[in-house]
């Protein structure tokens, strides 16, 4: 669930400019293992896996900016993750392993394993 709150209030708050009533929709298909969750939004093109930045975890709380951990923790918290662009649409996929030691679902077409996580 921490996912899916990160990208929500990132839509909400860079994509949709603060408040707004225009949707999210969301997705999850369960499956040995793990889960998959597909999260879209109607916001203007972005892609957060490209502008994703170090969140400088080894500097000192008073060297650090506020915010930017949520991106590094949904990279972190998830064994892959993608974007594509469709219809309109900023659409990302998330897989999250079940937490039993054992390894993930294969990736999707299209999903990229994630780096982080393993």
């Amino acid at each position: 669930m921490l996912i899916l709150e990160e990208l929500f209030c990132n839509t909400v708050e860079h994509g949709y400019q603060g408040e707004s009533d225009r949707p999210v929709w969301v997705a999850f298909r369960p499956e040995p293992g793990g889960c998959w969750m597909t999260y879209e939004d109607s916001a203007e093109e972005h892609d957060p896996f490209v502008a994703s930045q170090d969140p400088l975890l080894d500097a000192g709380v008073e060297l650090r900016p506020i915010g930017g951990l949520g991106l590094f923790l949904v990279e972190e918290l998830s064994s892959s993750h993608a974007y594509e662009r469709r219809d309109g649409r900023n659409v990302i996929t998330v897989h999250v392993r079940e937490n039993t030691g054992e390894p993930g679902a294969a990736a999707p077409p299209g999903v990229q394993p994630s780096d982080e996580g393993n």
